[in-house]
């Protein structure tokens, strides 16, 4: 209790500072920190491990809304009307390449790079930067595709290594759903004012000018991954042969070179994996069911308006709601998170965009698009806090050793139920009520699988909480998959 007047010397210094200031300042500088802290606001409030990772995540999103911006006027959107839906439905599926170079190859090459996960981010930036100067060099060329290929291959591997990182910069597993929020929230931000300013430099310059201003910023978030990242704490990873079930040498040169090894060829082979924890495995049934009505809905309402001859405003208005939602639902999180687990919160995000989704098909007064505006309102907020949750559940459940991979695989799954959502309106002309039904049928469908599992596993929370004591331990765990392992692997590392 002697050190606790210690600690409030400071607070009334910097509550003096603050009263120095004018209301309005502080509570500005109260809202500009939200993104990059847990707690309340304090003098170092933003010098955490979580304020760091937060400021090399912020500045990674405006670098991905600058490559955006940048190639408006490429071949990826300077498309005609007649061929759009076979070049979107093209440009759907390149958009799940990068996840068959991420998913089998990357994720487990993060997971065994001891503390590398540092490093893996500044890789990133680099690929990220290195294809901002090809892309900037090749913008009306077909070169651009190969350059716009290691772009998103960077940025997946990237959103895979933020994800895993996570865990080392909460204190407690009950901080997850509110770091995965402020980060959403931060990049939401910024992405959008970049994407202004990303337009307003095409306008006036071109692609190759905001290209090279690009290069500055993924230079900058490379530079600063260093050091910002470097409060972020990495699990010690034993040596240990169950990530690929093989018995592991006595040599601990052959051990590694082994792992590293069968790791690739078991990728390539469709080979052993870890297996999914059983609340995963349902959880990501649940996410997958929003994640690819997100990918429907937004190809409907397009085609539809296009086919409809609808004003340019509503394609911005339905744009700014999607965005509005993400952002909402990143903002809601934290507070649902106080009130319920993370399970009912993905249950209950998709009651109610299922709820929803109902109820717009029965306002035959107003036009659609006011109902596809609405929809795609709560598509975004309850997909957000979906997310959120589920990423909180895999950082709490999975092993640190397997935490890249398991990501790795559940974005792939993930992109590629988005991409065959969006290619259905994409392929074949749907009206929006038919596209509505759509909706409600896939929520509720992939969402009772969910529910039903978990009423299934009546022994589930009592598993679940050995499981997130045991996630965080750095010796080799025997959970609640273990008997899927080799016997012999935990011990061979002591």
């Amino acid at each position: 209790m002697e050190e606790q007047p210690g600690a409030t010397e400071e607070q009334p210094g910097a509550t003096d500072e603050q009263s120095a200031e004018s209301p309005w300042k502080a509570r500005l500088r109260r809202l500009a920190s939200y993104p990059f802290r847990l707690g309340p606001p304090g003098p170092n409030d933003t010098s955490t491990p979580f304020g760091g990772l937060a400021k090399v995540h912020v500045l990674s999103s405006v670098g991905d809304s600058l490559v955006v911006v940048a190639l408006a006027g490429s071949v990826f959107v300077s498309v005609s009307l007649n061929a759009a839906r076979g070049r979107t439905a093209i440009g759907l599926i390149c958009t799940v390449l990068p996840f068959a170079v991420v998913g089998p190859f990357i994720g487990p090459v993060i997971d065994r790079v001891r503390g590398g996960r540092r490093f893996i981010v500044f890789l990133t930036a680099i690929g990220r930067m290195a294809a901002c100067l090809m892309m900037s060099a090749w913008i009306h060329s077909l070169l651009l595709f190969p350059a716009a290929f290691l772009s998103l291959v960077c940025s997946k591997t990237y959103a895979v290594t933020k994800a895993s990182l996570v865990p080392g910069a909460v204190d407690s597993d009950k901080d997850l759903v509110r770091a995965n929020a402020r980060l959403a929230v931060g990049s939401s931000i910024f992405t959008s004012i970049a994407a202004v300013f990303g337009g307003i430099v095409y306008k006036l310059f071109g692609s190759h000018a905001l290209l090279d201003f690009d290069v500055l910023v993924f230079a900058a978030t490379a530079g600063l991954s260093l050091h910002l990242l470097s409060g972020v704490r990495e699990l010690p990873r034993p040596d240990q042969g169950p990530l690929l079930g093989e018995q592991l040498a006595q040599s601990p040169t052959a051990k590694r070179a082994r792992r590293t090894l069968a790791g690739v060829v078991g990728s390539i082979r469709g080979g052993p994996r870890p297996p999914i924890p059983h609340e995963l495995a349902l959880a990501q049934v649940a996410m997958a069911g929003m994640r690819s009505v997100a990918g429907f809905l937004t190809a409907l309402v397009v085609f539809d308006f296009r086919a409809q001859h609808a004003p340019v405003i509503w394609y911005g208005l339905v744009a700014v709601a999607s965005v509005g939602g993400n952002f909402g639902g990143a903002l809601l999180a934290p507070t649902l998170r106080d009130r319920v687990s993370e399970r009912r919160l993905m249950t209950s995000a998709a009651v109610v965009i299922a709820a929803t989704a109902i109820g717009v098909t029965r306002m035959a007064s107003l036009h659609r698009r006011p109902a596809a505006l609405i929809l795609a309102i709560v598509v975004g907020l309850g997909a957000s806090v979906a997310k959120t949750a589920f990423d909180a559940t895999v950082q709490r459940v999975a092993p640190d050793s397997d935490r890249s991979r398991l990501f790795a695989r559940f974005e792939s799954i993930f992109q590629l139920v988005w991409v065959v959502g969006a290619l259905i309106p994409t392929l074949f002309d749907i009206p929006l009520l038919p596209g509505f039904i759509i909706v409600a049928v896939t929520v509720i469908g992939t969402s009772a699988v969910f529910l039903v599992g978990m009423a299934r596993s009546h022994s589930d929370p009592a598993p679940s909480e050995s499981t997130r004591s045991e996630s965080v331990s750095p010796v080799a765990p025997s959970s609640p998959e273990s008997p899927l392992l080799p016997a012999p692997a935990p011990t061979s590392d002591s």
